[in-house]
């Protein structure tokens, strides 16, 4: 994974997750966040994108996908997925 430090803030969750948070630094995209949850196990794309899609209806039940695609990545296929959705009141894509 590779950020551009004078673009992004990043930070591990507090819980003692292994999640690491984002934040843009750009002023103009200072509401922009990520999130990334690097797992030790093994799991297919498409299972994945299964779980990220549950997970994101549990927090907001309109959530739904808007784009989801194959690309290769350093001659490594990923899958791009994006959501967008309300959560308690707050629209996310």
């Amino acid at each position: 994974v590779y950020i551009d430090p004078g673009k992004w803030t990043f930070s591990k969750e507090k819980d003692g997750s292994n999640k690491l948070l984002f934040k843009s630094k750009i002023p103009q995209n200072s509401d922009l966040y990520g999130m990334l949850i690097p797992e030790g196990i093994e799991i297919p794309l498409e299972s994945l994108s299964e779980i990220a899609f549950d997970n994101a209806k549990e927090a907001a039940p309109d959530a739904r996908i808007v784009k989801k695609e194959y690309r290769i990545v350093n001659s490594k296929k990923i899958l791009f997925m994006e959501m967008e959705g309300t959560m308690k009141s707050i629209n996310f894509k």
